[in-house]
């Protein structure tokens, strides 16, 4: 056995002159194992939390989307449609044609995003399986129809599916003003309700979707122009791989996102505030950890005889140093396993059992919880850390001519 941490531990667990060094030794565990468990607790939480966030972002953005470098319609033909299936990997594809657009139903109006999609979209999106009323739409039909996200129809105050009266859509026309009458800068289309979506309110109060040819027919474009291609690839590829492959391929006049690119922002808010609060914890860690500083100069003095005896005995202040800074880490890495255990059976019990409930009107019923094997190696690395650094300074000025033996 390695004789500092054997001397260490019998320091640890033998009967203390003074109960005062038992205290802060207990509180020192104490802090650390609350520190630790914590930490186990939250980063789990805000892995749950990304993991819910990127499931709603899963059923409904693609893979990978394709769109213009410039403007917010391009030509797309058979020829890049070949480059883009020329990869493995590649499973499905479906243009898309979207933009701003005003609604008006009977008195009220509202602006959303128009989407218009191919037969093919619902290979892609899952948006068909979030229908909670009516039906969705048959993109090849003739018929003006749309699937309206729930926040949009209840802002237009579209109740039902079969109302007698028309949604209005407005949009500019593209190009040249007309300022002798202002109605002929604006394309106009009626369109019926044919089903409701509702997914997540950033996506309900967002998007209505229509056919690929009703779109175009709205903003004026010719059948080959659209504002994206959004693709499904095969089951473990590796998103950034494939984006770096299309990309190449389509070259500087089209622009290659993945999922998380289309929701940078989002991603990066949750990385965030993730970081600020790991920070924060392993302040709080450190500031806990101190107690063991106070514990270990404190039994340094109480242990100054049997510093003596071993430096006469041959032992070097080196080796002396390392035997406290061996009672430092144990005391630290005593309060984290306890820490981590305890924080590990909260997190299972929230997940498996449920602990903390969300309260009515939430997605889910309890607040979601993950543990990530990225974000526990790193907690356990952050404890070693402070728990070496604050052991150091235990110890780093120890010279046994400077302890008294009376």
């Amino acid at each position: 056995m390695n004789l500092p941490f054997h001397i260490a531990r019998r320091y640890l667990f033998a009967k203390k002159s003074t109960n005062a060094v038992n205290w802060i030794t207990g509180i020192s565990a104490l802090g650390v194992l609350v520190g630790t468990a914590a930490m186990v607790v939250v980063l789990s939480a805000f892995a749950g939390l990304d993991n819910l966030v990127r499931s709603f972002y899963t059923s409904f953005d693609p893979d990978i989307k394709i769109t213009p470098a410039e403007g917010k319609f391009a030509v797309w033909n058979d020829s890049l449609e070949s480059i883009v299936f020329s990869f493995d990997y590649v499973e499905t594809t479906s243009q898309v044609v979207e933009d701003k657009a005003l609604f008006r139903f009977r008195e009220r109006e509202y602006i959303a995003q128009i989407k218009g999609v191919d037969a093919n979209y619902q290979a892609v999106s899952q948006i068909d399986s979030f229908i909670i009323r009516g039906k969705y739409l048959n993109p090849e039909s003739a018929d003006p129809t749309a699937v309206f996200g729930s926040g949009v129809a209840s802002f237009i105050g579209l109740r039902s599916l079969e109302t007698m009266d028309p949604v209005h859509v407005y949009v500019p026309k593209m190009g040249s003003v007309d300022r002798i009458n202002p109605m002929g800068n604006v394309r106009f289309q009626l369109i019926y309700p044919s089903g409701f979506f509702q997914i997540q309110p950033e996506f309900d109060t967002k998007y209505v979707f229509v056919s690929q040819s009703y779109a175009q027919r709205l903003f004026g474009l010719n059948p080959d122009k659209v504002s994206g291609i959004e693709i499904r690839l095969a089951p473990k590829t590796d998103l950034e791989d494939a984006v770096e492959d299309l990309q190449e391929k389509m070259g500087e006049e089209w622009v290659v996102k993945n999922r998380d690119d289309l929701q940078v922002s989002i991603f990066k808010v949750l990385k965030s505030e993730g970081l600020i609060t790991f920070l924060v914890l392993t302040f709080i860690l450190i500031v806990a950890s101190f107690g063991i500083l106070s514990s270990v100069n404190i039994l340094i003095l109480e242990k100054r005889k049997d510093l003596h005896t071993l430096w006469s005995m041959g032992a070097t202040e080196k080796l002396l140093r390392r035997i406290f800074m061996a009672e430092g880490l144990l005391i630290s890495l005593g309060g984290a396993s306890i820490g981590f255990i305890l924080g590990l059976v909260i997190v299972l019990l929230q997940k498996h059992v449920g602990l903390l409930a969300m309260g009515s009107g939430y997605i889910v019923e309890y607040y979601p919880v993950e543990i990530r094997m990225a974000d526990m190696l790193q907690i356990l690395a952050t404890i070693l850390i402070v728990g070496l650094s604050i052991s150091w300074l235990a110890v780093r000025r120890l010279k046994v001519s400077g302890l008294s033996q009376n």
